[in-house]
C-alpha cells in the first residue's frame, strides 16, 4: 500500500525535476557556459540569473555595467578546508533588510562559532570592494538593477509604457536614468524609486548619459539637452550641433562629450554650459567617445583615423590611421586602446603616442580583458577567443555560439554573456575572486575633490564682504 509520505516523495521529485528542466535545456542549447568548460579554460561561472520579461515576447535591450567610486562592500570571507562562506554586508536577513557592517561581521562570527563547535577550524579575513551594478533595460520598458558580485536581483521597475521604445540606460554613483520614448526617468540607484520623470524636448537618438549633476540626453536634431539631477522643475541646458546624434554621449568627471554623424566631436563642461572645443572628421563618426586616462578622449571615424583629444584643450595628442572604416567604439584598458575596424581587424595601441602594439585578424568584436588575457569575438561562428594580452596570440576559444547577448566590459575583467531572452551569466578568471577594476577610481575622487575646492573658492569670492561695523555680516 502505497503510504501519504511516499506520495507526497514523489510528487516532490517530480516538481524538482520539473524546476531542473529549463536550466538543464539551456545548458544543452549552449546558453549558459558549463562549469566543467570554464574550469578547463581556467574559468569559474560565478552565478547567472533571469531579468524579468515574459520569455514569448519581451527582450533584452540593453545592458550597462557601473562600478561605484563612492560606495564599496565589506565580505568577510570563512575559509575551512576547501571551502570559503562569505558574508556581504549587500547580503539580507529573513525580513529582507540589509545586514550593513555590523550584520554581516556578526552572520560570520556565528559560522565561525558554529565550525568550532563542529572542531573545524574556520580563518575569516575582511574584504572592501567597490559596490557593482548591471542594469538590464527590456523591450517592455522594465528597467531590471542585478548585483553585479552576486547575481542577485537588487530592484526592477516598469518605466513608461510597453509600447513605446525603450533604450539603453545610463548610471552613475547615485541614480540610473532610462528614456522610455520622450519621457526620461530618474531612479535611485540603491531601491529603483523613481526620483523623478519628465517629458524631454526633441526626440532622442540614444540612451541618455548621466555627469555627477545632470542627465544628458542626445536628439536626433543635433541637440544634446541637460537635465538637472536635483530638479526636474529646471529648465534644460541646450547644446547644438551639426549632424543627429544618434550615440550614447561619454562623460569623464570635469567632461561631457558627444558625436555627430556628420564627423563632429564635442567636449564640454559637465558641470556648467560651456564647449571647450570641437573636432571635424573627413566623414561621419557612428561610435561613441572612450574616456582614455588621465584626461583624455578616444574618438574612431568613418574615415579610418583613431583621434586622442586632451579634455581640457583643444590639443590632438596623436592620430592612427588603419586605413580601414571604424563604426564600433575604442576600448580603453591599461593605457592601452583596443579598435575593432569593419573589416574585422583590432589594432591595439599604446595610450601615450599611439603607437601600435600589434594587430589580430578576423575580430568582430572587443569583450574584455584581464591582467593577463583579451576576450574577443572572433570569426564568424561567434565563439569568444582568449587572446595573450602581450602579443594578441590565441589560447584558446569559448563555447558561447548560443548566446546572442555578448556586452563589452572595459570597467573590470568580469565577462557577463547571455541572451536577450534575459539570461544573464558573470563569467571570470579562476584567481580572480574579486573583479579586476581597470577604472581609476582613485583619479575619480581626487578630481570631484579639486572640483568642488574650486566651486568653494568661487562661491566664498562672490560672498559679500563683512563691515567693519557689522561682523556678522547681516546688514545691520
Amino acid at each position: 500500500m502505497v503510504t501519504k509520505r511516499f506520495c507526497a516523495s514523489l510528487i516532490l521529485l517530480a516538481t524538482l525535476l520539473c524546476l531542473a528542466q529549463p536550466a538543464a535545456a539551456q545548458s544543452e542549447k549552449g546558453e549558459l557556459l558549463t562549469q566543467k568548460e570554464a574550469q578547463r579554460n581556467g574559468l569559474v561561472r560565478s552565478w547567472f540569473t533571469q531579468v524579468q520579461l515574459a520569455r514569448a515576447r519581451g527582450r533584452v535591450v540593453a545592458v550597462r555595467y557601473h562600478i561605484n567610486s563612492k560606495k564599496s562592500v565589506t565580505i568577510h570571507e570563512v575559509k575551512y578546508g576547501n571551502l570559503v562562506r562569505r558574508f556581504s554586508s549587500q547580503d539580507r536577513d529573513k525580513e529582507g533588510n540589509k545586514l550593513e557592517l555590523a550584520g554581516a561581521k556578526k552572520e560570520a562570527d556565528r559560522f565561525v562559532a558554529r565550525l568550532k563547535d563542529r572542531k573545524i577550524i574556520g580563518k575569516m579575513t575582511t574584504k572592501v570592494v567597490p559596490d557593482t551594478i548591471l542594469v538590464a533595460t527590456t523591450d517592455r520598458a522594465v528597467c531590471h538593477a542585478i548585483d553585479a558580485h552576486t547575481g542577485r536581483t537588487k530592484w526592477y521597475v516598469q518605466c513608461g509604457r510597453q509600447k513605446l521604445v525603450t533604450v539603453a540606460p545610463a548610471i552613475n554613483d547615485d541614480y540610473v536614468a532610462v528614456l522610455n520614448g520622450s519621457r526620461l526617468f530618474l531612479l535611485t540607484i540603491d531601491e529603483g524609486k523613481i526620483a523623478w520623470q519628465r517629458q524631454v524636448k526633441g526626440v532622442p537618438g540614444a540612451g541618455p548619459t548621466l555627469s555627477e549633476t545632470k542627465a544628458w540626453v542626445p536628439t536626433v536634431s543635433g541637440t544634446v539637452e541637460a537635465y538637472e539631477l536635483s530638479s526636474h522643475l529646471e529648465p534644460p541646458l541646450i547644446y547644438s550641433s551639426p549632424g543627429r546624434v544618434i550615440t550614447q554621449p561619454t562623460t569623464s568627471v570635469l567632461s561631457i562629450t558627444w558625436v555627430t554623424d556628420r564627423g563632429f566631436f564635442y567636449c564640454g563642461n559637465s558641470d556648467r554650459q560651456g564647449v571647450r572645443f570641437r573636432l571635424e572628421a573627413n566623414k561621419g563618426i557612428e561610435a561613441p567617445s572612450t574616456y582614455l586616462a588621465p584626461n583624455k578622449f578616444v574618438v574612431v571615424s568613418l574615415d579610418g583615423y583613431i583621434y586622442c583629444m586632451h579634455e581640457l584643450g583643444a590639443n590632438l595628442e596623436w592620430r592612427f590611421p588603419t586605413g580601414e572604416r571604424i563604426s564600433q567604439p575604442a576600448a580603453t584598458i591599461g593605457g592601452r586602446v583596443y579598435v575593432v575596424t569593419d573589416k574585422r581587424n583590432m589594432f591595439v595601441l599604446n595610450g601615450k603616442d599611439g603607437s601600435e602594439a600589434f594587430q589580430v585578424p578576423r575580430v568582430r568584436r572587443f569583450i574584455a580583458a584581464s591582467r593577463k588575457r583579451i576576450y574577443c569575438v572572433r570569426g564568424d561562428s561567434g565563439r569568444i577567443a582568449m587572446l595573450d594580452i602581450k602579443t594578441g596570440g590565441l589560447i584558446g576559444h569559448l563555447n558561447t555560439e548560443a548566446m546572442d547577448l555578448k556586452f563589452a566590459n572595459v570597467q573590470s575583467d568580469r565577462l557577463f554573456l547571455g541572451t536577450k531572452t534575459g539570461l544573464i551569466q558573470c563569467i571570470h578568471e579562476a584567481q580572480e575572486t574579486y573583479p579586476v577594476i581597470h577604472v581609476g577610481l582613485e583619479e575619480i575622487r581626487n578630481a570631484r575633490q579639486k572640483r568642488k575646492a574650486e566651486a568653494d573658492k568661487k562661491k566664498k569670492k562672490k560672498a559679500p564682504a563683512a563691515k567693519a561695523d557689522d561682523p556678522l555680516g547681516l546688514g545691520m
